[in-house]
């Protein structure tokens, strides 16, 4: 990534927009992995929330390893 100084505002509007682009496909990606692994969020901790990106991929990652666990058991 270029130094945001040295951008011009097309540039910078650009750069946001490829961000959000990215955003969206990671978090498209969790939702396909929260479906096709069946995963609840029943157990989500209370200050969690799923809108929010960093924990609902904490939860992902915390219900996969999980999965992982109980397969090698």
């Amino acid at each position: 990534m270029n130094n945001l100084n040295d951008l011009s505002k097309d540039e910078l509007i650009q750069e946001i927009n490829i961000s959000h682009y990215y955003r969206d496909e990671m978090r498209d990606t969790l939702e396909k992995i929260k479906h096709l692994f069946n995963i609840s969020l029943d157990n989500m901790p209370d200050e969690w929330t799923e809108n929010n990106d960093e924990d609902f991929g904490d939860y992902i990652y915390g219900s996969l390893r999980e999965y992982k666990n109980n397969l090698q058991n």
